[in-house]
């Protein structure tokens, strides 16, 4: 009460000062402050003893009083002395509580603090459960244990991990959390001492936890590496974390081995039952481990590699989906087959018409790692259009048809806004090393001419499948001189195992030019569920959704754009010749472009745009 009438004071007195003059120069109070050192409750020994208490304050005074008479008081200039006479009772002093008071005027700060003193009795204590060891088990525990003693008590490890904490004045918590490494942790040992020395008695607890166990886990880099691994069935897992992408050299790119020693996961689909799509991650020699819930869930995550600093070092998105295929693609004029391609976008876990869940993820080109897809379809749909929200790529089971779907983080809270997660937007003008410690940050345009996320275009980064001379030189409806060449994958393809990104004649190769892909029967508009169905060479019907786009603009960065009203799809090639364009396509990458009326296979598109991806078999 004093404080809280001392600062009513002081604001009086300022508006007097205030009123009265403009010109008088204004000196707030100084809030008197006090600490004591050390600031522990004390306990003596039954022959007494002497402990020096130093007195910090800003105060112009301070005084100290003892509740008890045994307990003698000596005061200096910046500390005082107790003093405590030997006990020669068995029975413990009555226990004394110390109250220093400093004061500066009407302002003042106190500290009280408790003193005791044992008696001649000899120390007693009994600890229950009785044990002599601990056993932890890798998931992490609290131990309650039940003390008695006629004397005060306390405990100590001598270990960080291992955390022993005085709950009341009968129980001892020791606890340790999750041990995520397969190592045990080191041995500790908990020291409970009741009474002082040299008449105290001690009880010892060793205390172990041990590492994860060893699992079996199925390798998914066992047939060759990538950035994204396919997962179709539950079970435990691990991937090589020592490379990147599939560890190719390509033009313009060598690529270095990695040496993590943690792994974490940056963010997943999470199911109401419990489970999320990558669960109880660990590293261990060289390899991320994680396993699905026991119910196969499709779904997506993301996992980093980290170093000894806590920074990424590289990520790997995991596609959880049970029925994924390829279809072979023939070439419209020579009737031969052209490609194998996926039956869905990446990162989407349906390939059904008009599914809420086949719109799939957006890239932002040359980068490997995805942002998240829309929520669903519909025209002026709020979900998606200029929203920020991310949202799941996979149902949730407890929910129905029609549902909102929603985007979870790693402990199962429900994530509305990017604010919300880890995902950010930044200007762009970055170097690749930029995008891989970032994963889950999207870079927009610098401006309308300097439109790639780089400071620097590189041409290299998904392949740049080019043969001789130029690629693409765009008019407004038609393509001239299209290369053939399908290129190859780089350590920043974004796709599975045996699979890569697009090139850019992926549509023109297929469907020629643009008006026979719109014309051709092959193509068929479903202006219903927003989108198009392609028929493979084997008859299957491929559902090419309009996904629309993650803006590269800084009024509205990776915000939603077109969904169901237009479609993009990156091919890995850049939009034209470096070495005869001009600076604006420089900066830009060859895309499908669809709409609900017109369909143009060759578009030249800004790289700082997040857009779907299609892969193609090797």
């Amino acid at each position: 009460m004093k404080k809280i009438l001392a600062i009513g004071i002081i604001m009086v007195g300022f508006c007097c000062m205030m009123a009265c003059s403009t010109k008088d120069e204004i000196v707030m109070a100084e809030v008197t402050t006090l600490r004591l050192l050390p600031d522990e409750d004390v306990v003596f020994g039954e022959a007494g003893g002497i402990l020096d208490i130093q007195v910090e304050t800003n105060g112009k005074n301070w005084n100290v009083e003892v509740s008890q008479d045994w307990v003698k008081i000596e005061s200096s200039a910046q500390s005082f002395r107790l003093i405590a006479e030997e006990n020669t009772g068995t029975e413990a002093m009555p226990q004394a509580v110390v109250t220093v008071v400093a004061s500066s005027g009407d302002d003042t700060d106190e500290v009280s603090f408790t003193v005791s003193q044992e008696g001649s009795a000899p120390a007693v204590m009994t600890i229950e459960p009785e044990v002599e060891s601990l056993r932890i088990l890798y998931n992490g525990i609290d131990a309650d244990f039940y003390i008695s003693s006629n004397k005060v008590w306390k405990a100590e490890s001598d270990q960080t991990w291992c955390v022993v904490t005085k709950k009341d004045e009968h129980t001892l918590v020791i606890s340790a959390e999750e041990n995520k490494t397969f190592e045990a942790m080191p041995p500790a040992t908990v020291t409970i001492t009741a009474g002082v020395a040299p008449n105290a008695v001690t009880k010892k607890i060793d205390v172990t936890q041990e590492g994860r166990p060893e699992v079996i886990a199925s390798d998914l880099s066992a047939g060759g590496t990538s950035n994204c691994y396919v997962v179709s069935k539950a079970g435990t897992y691990m991937f090589n974390a020592c490379v990147k992408g599939n560890n190719a050299t390509t033009p313009g790119i060598t690529p270095t081995t990695l040496a993590p020693v943690s792994a974490e996961l940056l963010w997943q689909d999470y199911y109401s039952d419990g489970t999320g799509i990558a669960n109880d991650i660990s590293y261990k020699n060289g390899y991320i481990y994680f396993t699905t819930g026991e119910t196969f869930h499709p779904g997506n995550a993301v996992i980093a590699a980290k170093d000894a600093n806590g920074e990424i070092l590289w990520s790997w998105h995991i596609w959880c989906v049970a029925d994924l295929q390829a279809h072979p693609y023939n070439s419209y004029e020579t009737g031969t087959e052209a490609f194998q391609v996926l039956d869905r976008n990446l990162g989407a876990i349906s390939n059904e018409v008009g599914s809420d869940y086949a719109l799939g993820f957006y890239y932002q080109w040359g980068r490997k790692d995805p942002f998240p897809a829309a929520a669903g379809n519909g025209d002026g749909n709020s979900r998606k259009d200029g929203d920020l929200a991310f949202g799941c790529s996979g149902p949730d089971d407890y929910t129905q048809p029609g549902y909102t779907a929603y985007t979870y983080d790693s402990v199962g809270t429900i994530i509305n806004s990017a604010e919300n997660m880890k995902w950010s937007f930044e200007i762009g003008g970055k170097q690749i090393e930029d995008a891989v410690r970032n994963p889950m940050q999207f870079y927009y345009q610098v401006s309308y001419t300097l439109t790639d996320w780089l400071e620097t275009p590189d041409d290299n980064l998904w392949g740049n499948p080019y043969a001789n001379g130029k690629i693409y030189v765009f008019d407004t409806y038609k393509t001239t001189e299209i290369s053939t060449g399908k290129g190859v994958k780089t350590i920043y393809d974004p796709c599975p195992v045996g699979y890569k990104v697009a090139p850019g004649n992926y549509w023109s190769e297929a469907a020629v030019v643009y008006q026979k892909a719109f014309q051709s029967p092959l193509m068929t508009p479903n202006a219903s569920y927003y989108g198009y169905v392609y028929t493979a060479a084997d008859g299957a019907k491929d559902w090419y959704p309009l996904a629309g786009r993650r803006q590269n603009i800084s009024i509205s960065p990776g915000k939603l754009y077109g969904v169901s009203t237009t479609g993009f799809m990156w091919g890995s090639s850049p939009a034209a010749d470096p070495a005869e364009a001009a600076d604006s396509k420089k900066h830009q990458a060859t895309a499908i472009s669809v709409s609900q009326t017109s369909w143009n296979p060759a578009s030249a598109v800004a790289r700082s745009n997040g857009m779907p991806v299609r892969c193609i078999r090797e």
